[in-house]
């Protein structure tokens, strides 16, 4: 059974923990989460670095990255420090 599901019925059946991705997709879109998944991954395994002259703005920043999955995220307040 391919059904196709409208974009809110993927949303409420994941929410609800009754299947995960592959299970709403096709198959071919199966592939293509996955692709994404990894793509993402790679992309938050980089490391960041944050230099701003504000002590707020660099712990602000440092922690919202870190909360979306970024591992090595460095903050910096002196330019000098930075290089």
């Amino acid at each position: 059974m391919n059904r196709r599901f409208t974009p809110q019925e993927q949303q409420r059946l994941n929410s609800t923990g009754m299947c995960d991705d592959s299970t709403v997709l096709g198959d071919g879109n199966t592939k293509e989460s996955i692709a994404n998944r990894e793509d993402q991954q790679e992309i938050r395994n980089r490391r960041i670095l944050v230099v701003d002259d504000e002590p707020d703005i660099t712990f602000t920043l440092r922690i919202i990255l870190e909360e979306n999955g970024f591992k090595e995220v460095d903050v910096f307040n002196e330019p000098l420090l930075a290089l």
